[in-house]
């Protein structure tokens, strides 16, 4: 129901419950014991709110026609970025530099949370080493495109899909 997030600590508290709350539940089932140590959940939240940030900057010309702004309004205020601004979907120098600062911190998210696959099993490093670099391509091409989120909505194709979970599944490993 919230709309909007006037902070990035609120914003991280959502993203926590959407998408680390997720990890954190599915850890000890990857690594057959309870995830008590911080070592081991600190990157699985990390990884999750790695994942949840690019997704918002992917999203950010859907959420603007569905009247949500994930972006945290003091970052738009500090970008020098109105909500006007967004609705008009045309690329301004503050929404490239806004996005590129959201890319940069979803990007740093996921290297941290990428800690994690050291802590598992190997038989189970291969779904969020996969996760990871699916989420990496689509901010490469997010910047790539120079931030234009809006006459552009970043996506990877079913070979581009393929190929990095084969990657991530042969340098991780199966088991």
């Amino acid at each position: 129901t919230t709309t909007r997030y006037p902070t990035f600590a609120e914003l991280r508290r959502y993203c926590y419950k959407v998408a680390a709350a997720v990890g954190l539940t599915v850890l000890p089932i990857l690594i057959q014991r309870p995830a008590d140590s911080e070592s081991i959940r600190r990157p699985a939240i990390d990884l999750g709110l790695g994942l949840q940030l690019a997704n918002i900057v992917r999203d950010v010309a859907e959420d603007i026609d569905r009247g949500r702004i994930y972006i945290p309004l003091e970052e738009l205020n500090r970008f020098g970025v109105s909500e006007e601004k967004l609705r008009e979907k045309k690329p301004s120098a503050g929404t490239r530099a806004m996005l590129a600062f959201e890319v940069k911190r979803a990007r740093k998210y996921i290297h941290h949370g990428e800690e994690l696959l050291g802590y598992l099993p190997r038989r189970s490093r291969g779904c969020p080493a996969m996760l990871a670099a699916l989420y990496l391509r689509l901010l490469d091409q997010i910047e790539g495109h120079s931030y234009d989120v809006f006459s552009f909505h970043p996506s990877l194709s079913k070979g581009e899909k393929l190929t990095l979970t084969l990657r991530a599944l042969l340098f991780w490993g199966t088991g």
